[in-house]
């Protein structure tokens, strides 16, 4: 007849368990949690998934909010209202342009639309989302920049729409990202109008 194995089998196996969870859970803190929350990613997952521009903006929004640093929208901050529609004499030799851009976020995703424009171009803009609220972040980077260096002129969340005119303080690309903190699928329109050479997406 073989012994009876008695609590200490049963109880290795519930400290191997609770190990197990601890591992699972670091893990996650590390290279979901961290990039996502705060724009911290000490092992690259959170930039590969995408998460850490996400992070970073929620960050900085966290820290503004704390703060109450800055009024968005302010035309200090390179956004100004969208009754102006004068254009600066350094750059009358670009031709004024309008345009109709779309793009769908998935749930826990973000896009970005840029605009490159030179060192005191103007364009007015409106945008709105239709499925849900986003958090969006209006911000611009000069050519050739290294990654994560920009300037943000505006940062909003569960925001439906936005409108007003971006003022290039600098040469390179100005623009929006949008991130959908949702369930639903949104859709980001742009109509913009202004003196800009090009509109890119960017995933």
């Amino acid at each position: 007849m073989s012994k009876p194995q008695g609590p200490a089998a049963p109880a290795r196996e519930l400290v191997r368990a609770t190990l197990l969870a601890a591992i699972v859970a670091a893990v996650l803190l590390v290279t979901i949690v961290w990039p996502a929350e705060f724009g911290i990613d000490v092992t690259g997952a959170g930039t590969v998934l995408g998460l850490t521009r996400m992070g970073i903006v929620k960050a900085q929004l966290a820290r503004e909010a704390a703060g109450h640093a800055g009024t968005p929208g302010s035309a200090a901050a390179g956004v100004e209202s969208a009754s102006s529609e004068s254009f600066s004499s350094a750059v009358d030799s670009i031709a004024v342009r309008s345009d109709v851009t779309e793009i769908v976020l998935l749930p826990g995703k973000g896009k970005e639309i840029k605009l490159i424009m030179e060192s005191g171009a103007r364009a007015n803009y409106i945008w709105s989302a239709v499925g849900g609220p986003v958090d969006f972040e209006t911000h611009g980077e000069p050519f050739n920049a290294p990654a994560d260096v920009y300037e943000s002129y505006e940062k909003g969340t569960d925001a439906e729409s936005d409108d007003g005119v971006l003022t290039a303080p600098f040469g390179g690309k100005h623009g929006w990202y949008w991130y959908n903190g949702g369930s639903a699928n949104v859709t980001v329109r742009l109509e913009s109008r202004g003196q800009y050479r090009e509109v890119r997406i960017i995933e």
